[in-house]
């Protein structure tokens, strides 16, 4: 009877296993298929289905059929096996200005309180202590699109801003700039607008709680 009673209970624990098996996510989103740098020109091998579940409003912004996205145009750097959402794609368009993406810390992003259509200059800054220098990358950038990143997987609480950056050379230096350094912009909408590279030492930075008026490059600037 002993016998009979574990082989019960074994059968029992078995089905409870089996029958727990396969309830997991159903709902297939789209994920990139390998990795895509910005100015990427969508296809169907670009793209993968992935099975998960996701908040109803990062599902919103993401995709379950690949046909509406062949041809559109990566914005953002896409890892592979990122989910794919609306912030990191746009429409082509031969006559654009090329275009990019950062993601920064509210307080290096005028705290949040940017929209499509506001110009910015965009500093980086190497170092943290007294070697420290700033530079300022790109004058006058235009935002495009401005996204507060809390809806977005793996970029919650950062701001995603999508700039129209006109030169080569500041597009690569920005590049360059967001994975070497740290990354910030000021608002400058209706300002004068100045020049890109010129840095400043933090005794610079420092005197008189501002920066020169007519700085010289003496650090490389």
């Amino acid at each position: 009877m002993v016998g009979g009673f574990l082989v019960a209970v074994a059968a029992v624990g078995i089905f409870a296993t089996t029958s727990g098996t396969g309830k997991g996510p159903t709902t297939r989103y789209l994920v990139a298929a390998r990795a895509l740098a910005p100015g990427t020109v969508i296809s169907n091998g670009d793209l993968a289905p992935s099975a998960m579940d996701l908040p109803s409003d990062v599902a919103r912004q993401a995709f379950r059929d690949p046909a509406p996205l062949a041809g559109t145009v990566v914005l953002a750097p896409l890892g592979e096996g990122e989910l794919v959402q609306a912030s990191a794609l746009g429409e082509p368009n031969a006559g654009a200005v090329p275009s990019l993406t950062i993601a920064l810390e509210p307080a290096d992003a005028y705290g949040g309180n940017l929209r499509a259509g506001d110009r910015v200059n965009v500093y980086v800054t190497y170092g943290n202590d007294v070697q420290s220098s700033t530079r300022l990358v790109t004058a006058g950038a235009e935002i495009i699109r401005a996204d507060g990143g809390d809806d977005t997987i793996g970029q919650a609480g950062l701001v995603q801003l999508t700039l129209a950056v006109q030169e080569d050379l500041d597009r690569m230096n920005l590049l360059n700039a967001t994975h070497t350094g740290s990354v910030a912009v000021v608002r400058v909408t209706g300002a004068d607008l100045g020049s890109s590279g010129t840095t400043y030492a933090p005794e610079e930075l420092n005197r008189e709680s501002e920066a020169p008026s007519n700085p010289t490059s003496e650090n490389g600037g």
